[in-house]
């Protein structure tokens, strides 16, 4: 998959998910991109249903797209909270293994993981997610390879 334009990279909102995770990686994103000329990067955010809602903290996020319409985007990074089972359903982790099958880079904040190890997609690789969250992970999936560090790189292009 050829790429044109600004490398696009779509934060994916699971429902209860912590601001905390979402606002330091946007801005990290966000002020390296800001040094680059033309601007190399596009941050979007997206929603299982491309409507605004309120969020666990009661603030209001208004989404760029949903997973109902034309990706487009070459990297998306799921954020989940404190229910990462809650809202994994069939239509969310087919389209997560779509955007696999078509090359997109994938990747988790928080406890995201839990919805790329459901679709299937973690196997053979490291992750890590919130210390809190390891016993239940470990529950799900005794055979997928944790590792308790503050965060984990595997299989960058």
């Amino acid at each position: 998959m050829e790429r044109t334009g600004p490398h696009r990279i779509a934060f994916f909102l699971i429902p209860e998910f912590p601001i905390y995770a979402v606002i330091p990686a946007t801005e990290a994103l966000r002020i390296a991109n800001s040094e680059q000329r033309p601007e190399s990067l596009r941050l979007e955010l997206h929603l299982a249903r491309r409507q605004s809602g309120p969020r666990r903290n009661g603030m209001m996020v208004a989404p760029d797209a949903s997973i109902e319409g034309e990706p487009g985007f070459t990297t998306l990074i799921v954020c989940a909270g404190n229910h990462p089972t809650q809202y994994l359903d069939r239509r969310l982790l087919n389209w997560l293994r779509r955007l696999d099958r078509y090359g997109t880079a994938l990747g988790a904040l928080d406890t995201g993981s839990f919805a790329l190890a459901a679709a299937g997609l973690m196997k053979g690789y490291r992750m890590t997610l919130h210390w809190e969250a390891m016993p239940l992970f470990h529950e799900h999936y005794p055979d997928l390879d944790v590792r308790e560090q503050i965060f984990v790189m595997d299989a960058i292009a």
